[in-house]
């Protein structure tokens, strides 16, 4: 039985380079990552990952990316008790949206909000 790849886990403040279209993709991940790895300062490190991607995912037009990141941080803020930013957060997000409304990632996104209100 072939054994499968192991994903190394993160460090919290791992420089993970610049890629360009897809980094608030990759800083979502690499954050999900440090908290599925666990360990110290995965929680903090992941915040600071997630911080970051929205606004490059705004930034580089790319609002589905901006959602998942907002999504995964909000998620992260609630476990955390800090239930009102992280509906805020994704209430501002999705707020911005002109179409797409069926995907997954903002039916998702909309669930948390009524669940959190």
């Amino acid at each position: 039985m072939a054994s499968l790849p192991v994903i190394p886990a993160p460090q919290p403040d791992e420089d993970i380079g610049e890629a360009q279209w897809n980094l608030p993709e990759v800083l979502r991940v690499n954050a999900e990552l440090l908290l599925w790895h666990g360990g110290p300062g995965a929680v903090a490190g992941a915040e600071a990952q997630l911080l970051r991607s929205p606004r490059r995912g705004a930034a580089a037009g790319h609002p589905v990316m901006e959602l998942r990141a907002a999504t995964s941080l909000a998620r992260l803020w609630q476990r955390g008790g800090r239930v009102a930013a992280a509906r805020d957060l994704l209430a501002a997000t999705v707020e911005r949206f002109t179409e797409g409304f069926g995907a997954n990632d903002f039916v998702t996104a909309r669930q948390l909000i009524t669940e959190w209100s």
